[in-house]
């Protein structure tokens, strides 16, 4: 009698138990969760770094890709060169930053203060329809300014500018 009593109470004990481990573990759960959209948001939020920017944005993109991937471009400009249209993008780091100059210039002096992480440059060919090229200007971890270039055709330069 003894034994069945203590088997019970064992049994009743395990059973109590369970449904509080589970709320712990549920609380555990839902916090975990709270957590990661917390810092799925910041990741939206953070600009990419070089090799995923390099990675996100090419010339197989539309134009309503690139605005769902990054809005819309800070200035529609026209290219000097060649007469077509150019989509500027500015990756501030400084938020009161804003190109003055007006046309498709590369402001180094943003770059190397701090002020720009990035500049993209979408151009586009006379129809508006296609990429023609990307360019993406940064200053690597050895204070040189880059300027990263893909191509329609697939041909990709890296050139160290200063």
């Amino acid at each position: 009698m003894f034994k069945l009593m203590l088997s019970l109470s064992i049994v009743g004990m395990s059973l109590f138990a369970s449904p509080v481990q589970s709320f712990d573990a549920m609380e555990e759960t839902s916090y975990i969760e709270t957590t990661n959209e917390s810092a799925e948001k910041e990741t939206k939020n953070k600009t990419p770094d070089i090799k995923s920017l390099k990675e996100t944005i090419h010339p197989d993109l539309s134009q309503d890709e690139i605005i769902e991937r990054f809005g819309k471009p800070d200035e529609v400009l026209t290219d000097a060169m060649y007469d077509l249209p150019l989509w500027r993008y500015d990756f501030k780091l400084d938020k009161e930053y804003s190109n003055k100059l007006g046309y498709d210039s590369v402001d180094f002096d943003a770059l190397k203060s701090n002020k720009l992480q990035y500049i993209v440059m979408v151009s586009f060919d006379q129809e508006e329809e296609k990429i023609r090229n990307v360019s993406i200007y940064y200053l690597d971890d050895k204070n040189q300014i880059h300027n990263y270039r893909q191509f329609a055709d697939g041909y990709v330069k890296d050139t160290v500018i200063e």
